[in-house]
């Protein structure tokens, strides 16, 4: 019967802290008044202690982690309207270079939608304003043809194929009528090996214009190409500033006037451009205004 009782009773306890345990809200105070403190006071929450905090909390929280607002941005001039840009054109284009370049840095470091969107406005303000620009650009050029650099030098590829056989065939003409009066002047030494290049270069461009070739060995050795060449004994390599070889010169012996070629190895079509330059002052197919004049001067032969 006692065994009865005492375990009645131990069931009657074990039901009580069952009650007691049930009624405590989560995280209410533990026996005495104190704080929760382990499992043991807190096992009606579970093992695992994931709670929301209360929203007083939350919003707390947020407005202490959300960044502060940017201060107002001033807002970008407006473009320049015509009648300001009439006054001074100088001074109105540095305004709105300056305007574009000040809208362009503050959208960038401050991409906000306004500070981009002032910036696309004037932005589109320049552009349109540079395409009634070249617009009529355009019709200027169509009603003077005078100033349009592509009637000279064309851009078409038909028209450039043309222009180039324009072009050679007015340098054929020229070089043939120079040769009537100017001849070349070939400085070398036999042991060079780009004046061996040049001489077969040279003989073979002299027989197909017709110029006459004055061979000058700097060492006295004659060569195949020009097996009548002549030895340096008349000081002609100082008098002309000859430095390196293969050096050419243009020579009118009547009229004791010498033009320099250049030296080094040289192609036919460049040789021709540069006798071609050297007599009209500037190079084929460029107009004559481009030019610095005739390289002719007078020397003592």
């Amino acid at each position: 019967m006692s065994r009865v009782r005492a375990r009645g009773t131990a069931l009657g306890a074990l039901a009580a802290l069952a009650l007691a345990a049930a009624g405590a809200a989560p995280g209410a105070p533990g026996p005495g008044g104190r704080e929760p403190l382990g499992w043991y006071d807190r096992h009606a929450e579970g093992w695992f202690w994931y709670k929301d905090p209360p929203p007083e909390e939350e919003r707390k929280e947020e407005a202490e982690e959300r960044p502060a607002a940017p201060a107002p941005q001033a807002a970008p001039p407006a473009p320049l309207a015509a009648e300001q840009l009439s006054a001074d054109p100088r001074e109105a284009l540095r305004r709105l270079r300056e305007q574009l370049e000040i809208a362009q840095a503050r959208a960038v470091m401050e991409p906000t939608p306004e500070n981009v969107r002032a910036y696309m406005a004037i932005n589109l303000a320049v552009q349109r304003r540079a395409e009634r620009f070249a617009n009529v650009w355009q019709r200027v050029l169509w009603e003077h043809p005078e100033l349009d650099p592509r009637t000279e030098q064309p851009v078409a590829q038909a028209a450039i194929h043309a222009w180039r056989d324009w072009v050679a065939g007015k340098v054929r003409e020229r070089l043939r009528a120079a040769a009537a009066r100017w001849g070349i002047w070939y400085f070398y030494d036999s042991t060079c090996p780009y004046c061996r290049r040049m001489a077969p270069v040279l003989r073979r461009f002299a027989d197909e214009h017709g110029f006459h070739v004055l061979a000058i060995a700097l060492d006295g050795v004659p060569v195949p190409e020009f097996p009548d060449a002549r030895p340096d004994t008349r000081g002609w390599k100082e008098r002309l500033g000859v430095t390196t070889v293969p050096a050419l010169f243009l020579v009118d012996p009547r009229e004791r006037k010498v033009v320099s070629l250049g030296a080094g190895y040289m192609a036919p079509s460049e040789l021709a451009e540069r006798i071609y330059t050297a007599l009209e002052g500037h190079p084929p197919g460029a107009p004559a205004a481009t030019g610095a004049g005739p390289a002719i001067r007078e020397a003592s032969l």
